[in-house]
């Protein structure tokens, strides 16, 4: 997930030296055994100098490890109370679904404030791009659901806008003790932060019913209708990532960026931009190229003032909490995850998150086998990959809580049915792995102050997982 930046950063191919450029305008997301005592992750494998990276291991094949699903196309999930087992599941898998963390209640709530936020952000667009006078986005109007959709990440990936989801509904489920719980028992810690991030919407593809006028009808008495597939509406696919940088995470290395040469060509993870699409590249050459859609990690190496600066201005402000969590060398020790609340029932066919089960674990090997030294917080998958013949998609029952390890590959996948689909999604992460001082954190708790919506009512747990009071 990510904010606009416009970075150069330069990316090191260890075949042959070469270096090459990625820029890219985002318009927008097994180190060892987790010890549960600690929420910390055993970092075992030592640092690998890239001077080296020729030599490599020899290649060691994926292999896959299926979740099952029950006879309505749900994969498995688990209850709150079944503590031991979920947390048995995600270790094995990487994943856990846990299921009625929200109410049914909470989730249509959600869903209105989701469409309310979705209805200002095509509001401001049509001003943006001067169409006042074109229809405007409307909940109950299939008709104006593609010329008045929000542009951006909304229609490419399916996260919206550029704006965290702030109205109350958001905040609260951030603050939701049973999702809280999830990951705190993930996590083996109880010392958590939530940083606030967006609401996730595809519009159906399948179906989709029109009004039709009938000219002859002139009083407009006579509702007509017909139903279309949309098949442009679907989102991007197989745009596989990593919300960390890998090797910087599984190997604590994290190289200098180097002069970038002119005349480089760009890269777009999913072929969207004006670059060469990584996913075309020979399969049996082993160069990655990475989009930055998100903040660059050296943006972790900012002197106070310039971090500071990123929670006081406004612009700037939903990026940094959007980005935080992709700060890959804050995490060093300790498991990061991700995660996500279905606010609908998710099938196969309404689109949504997908990953290769079990791919936590393959990481240590594929870093060693993939040496390309790159100081991003957002890494694209080659779509030649071998392990990604084993993806899966991770469907879930509507109020149920998906978290995956962010050393898990992944990617949402398009819709592909007659429904909405709809969700949040929600991070959390040990507050010991802050390493900012005093100055920083204060600004950060004026952001988080600045961001909440009137007279909102912050629970005591809240307090401390917004980071307004410390634990």
């Amino acid at each position: 997930h990510c904010f606009i930046f416009n970075v150069h950063t330069a990316v090191t191919s260890c075949m042959g030296g070469n270096t090459s450029k990625s820029q890219s305008i985002a318009d927008l997301g097994t180190a060892g055994d987790s010890d549960s005592d600690a929420g910390r992750v055993s970092l075992t494998m030592p640092a690998l100098s890239f001077d080296d990276c020729p030599l490599v291991d020899p290649p060691v094949p994926f292999t896959p490890s299926p979740v099952e699903v029950d006879a309505d196309g749900f994969v498995t999930s688990f209850a709150l109370s079944e503590t031991a087992l979920y947390v048995e599941f995600f270790r094995t898998y990487g994943f856990v679904v846990v299921r009625d963390v929200l109410t049914e209640g909470e989730c249509d709530a959600s869903v209105d404030e989701l469409w309310a936020d979705m209805i200002t952000e095509s509001n401001e667009d049509a001003k943006f791009h001067s169409t006042e006078n074109e229809l405007r986005l409307d909940r109950d109007s299939p008709n104006s659901w593609d010329a008045a959709w929000p542009k951006g990440g909304t229609k490419r990936l399916g996260i919206l806008g550029q704006e965290l989801a702030k109205g109350p509904c958001a905040w609260n489920n951030r603050q939701n003790p049973q999702i809280y719980e999830v990951f705190s028992r993930l996590l083996g810690t109880e010392r958590l932060m939530s940083p606030p991030d967006r609401y996730g919407v595809m519009r159906p593809t399948r179906d989709v019913r029109f009004t039709v006028e009938d000219e002859h009808d002139q009083e407009k008495q006579t509702a007509q209708y017909v139903f279309r597939d949309m098949p442009a509406w679907k989102t991007s696919e197989n745009w596989f990532h990593w919300d960390l940088n890998p090797w910087g995470f599984m190997e604590g290395n994290y190289p200098d960026n180097e002069e970038v040469e002119e005349g480089e060509k760009k890269c777009d993870s999913d072929g969207g931009g004006n670059g060469e699409k990584c996913g075309d590249l020979p399969p049996g050459k082993l160069q990655l190229r990475h989009q930055l859609e998100l903040m660059d990690i050296g943006a972790s190496r900012q002197d106070e003032e310039n971090k500071i600066t990123r929670w006081t201005d406004p612009f700037l402000r939903p990026g940094s909490f959007m980005t935080e969590h992709n700060i890959t060398n804050r995490f060093e020790g300790f498991e990061k995850v991700q995660g996500l609340v279905a606010l609908c029932d998710c099938p196969e066919n309404t689109g949504g998150f997908m990953t290769v089960p079990g791919c936590h674990q393959y990481m240590t090997h594929w870093v060693r086998q993939n040496r390309v030294s790159s100081q991003q917080g957002f890494v694209s998958c080659p779509k030649h990959e071998p392990m990604l013949q084993h993806a899966q998609k991770i469907t879930a029952r509507k109020g149920s809580l998906i978290v995956w390890s962010s050393r898990m590959v992944h990617c949402n996948f398009p819709n592909d049915g007659p429904d909405f689909r709809y969700c949040q999604y929600i991070k959390m992460w040990p507050i010991d792995a802050w390493k900012d001082g005093e100055r920083v954190w204060e600004a950060r708790k004026q952001a988080v102050l600045a961001s909440l919506p009137a007279d909102f009512a912050v629970s005591e747990l809240g307090d401390k997982l917004f980071g307004i009071t410390k634990w």
